[in-house]
């Protein structure tokens, strides 16, 4: 697996921790924190407390995850350390406490897209079939400001640039941003 990190400096602690979601909190909880790291078959939770570059590396260990906190209006987005489908983005997100970002201006879109090296990120929209109206993730229906050029084909969405694209659900890996509301 690959993981978003770089010049990051400035460890707090290395700390053994049950779960990634334990390791979330005591990065929310600690000052400064820009992104925090989990090994899973180690329990090692890495809290960074310094800037976050962007640039892919090998990991330390194949079961690392870096994963980078944001402060955004009400909540914490969290840049999960791989990419992976839309399905199973939903889920890792919702084991985090959270859930797809929804993007609802261009704005917002710019916001989350400053994350990705590909500036490709899937978004909690989506639709259960072509006859459906885009929904967010509560049921609400959702407008679409779709990139020049693309339409609503797939069920599923992701960030374009400063837009958003349909893509299919399953079998098409792109960053996962988790929005997790602040506690």
């Amino acid at each position: 697996m690959l993981y978003k990190s770089g010049s990051i400096r400035g460890i707090s602690f290395v700390d053994k921790m049950a779960s990634v979601i334990q390791c979330a909190r005591n990065c929310s909880n600690t000052r400064g924190c820009t992104a925090f790291g989990y090994d899973a078959t180690l329990r090692n939770c890495q809290v960074f407390t310094s800037p976050y570059y962007s640039s892919r590396q090998t990991p330390p260990s194949p079961d690392f995850n870096l994963y980078i906190l944001e402060i955004y209006p009400g909540s914490r987005l969290v840049l999960l350390g791989t990419t992976m489908d839309w399905v199973t983005g939903k889920l890792e997100c919702e084991k985090l406490g959270g859930s797809l970002m929804v993007p609802r201006t261009r704005n917002q879109v710019a916001v989350i897209t400053s994350f990705a090296v590909k500036l490709q990120i899937h978004v909690g929209i989506s639709r259960k079939d072509n006859l459906s109206p885009y929904l967010d993730l509560n049921g609400t229906e959702i407008e679409l400001f779709l990139s020049p050029g693309h339409s609503e084909v797939y069920n599923c969405v992701q960030t374009y640039y400063k837009d958003l694209m349909t893509v299919p659900c399953t079998g098409y890996a792109r960053d996962v941003v988790c929005q997790i509301p602040v506690q």
